[in-house]
């Protein structure tokens, strides 16, 4: 449930038959931070001949969202293969824009997905990267005496308690990586009729490691 994802934005150039490709690669968590991004660098390059990208959010094997533009070019010739190059990185939450400055020499739609494909990977390559952990919200019920045991489990399995709450019982509301809800769970099987533990999460958020 873990997956890279940039720390940083990168930019890089490469000249392809005298037309420069400029690289840019973000971290984004939202179809409207892809926006943002397309936007300001559309104003930053308003003279170039091509502004083309792709992006996908989420785990890169399965993302929540993703979608990619030619702005112009000969179709599946440039979104496409910046695309496929994020598709095969193992990195998710990540745009990629490729902007063209069209030097004379037409490339043909072989020689621009190599330029598009080529530019993207390396924008990755010159990216460092963070892992993101899968986590998940839940709230756990509890005696007093429960309390102070349970908060070490948590630490010690990277979970944390963001709020305590006090009546005739405990109850913690927490966050701990899915990957170790299952290990937490066992650890209290035995207390199953008074300690509640219960996810509140529709899904998985995802947090720097």
């Amino acid at each position: 449930m873990s997956f890279l994802t940039p720390q940083s934005p990168v930019k890089i150039s490469q000249v392809v038959k005298k037309s420069e490709f400029i690289g840019l690669a973000f971290c984004i968590e939202s179809r409207q931070d892809a926006i943002t991004y397309i936007t300001e660098i559309k104003s930053l390059y308003p003279d170039a001949r091509h502004v083309c990208w792709a992006y996908a959010i989420g785990h890169p094997e399965q993302p929540t969202s993703a979608a990619m533009n030619d702005d112009g070019e000969p179709s599946g010739t440039a979104g496409k293969p910046i695309f496929n190059v994020i598709s095969h990185s193992n990195i998710g939450n990540l745009l990629i824009v490729v902007v063209r400055y069209f030097g004379g020499i037409k490339l043909g739609a072989g020689g621009l997905v190599r330029a598009y494909s080529g530019c993207a990977q390396a924008a990755i390559d010159a990216l460092t990267l963070v892992k993101h952990v899968a986590y998940t919200d839940m709230n756990i019920e509890c005696p007093f005496e429960f309390e102070a045991p349970i908060r070490r489990s948590l630490n010690n399995l990277s979970g944390q308690v963001s709020h305590a709450n006090y009546t005739n019982k405990v109850s913690l509301e927490c966050r701990i990586p899915l990957n170790k809800l299952d290990e937490l769970r066992q650890q209290y099987a035995a207390h199953g009729d008074r300690i509640e533990i219960k996810e509140i999460a529709e899904k998985a958020h995802h947090y720097p490691e």
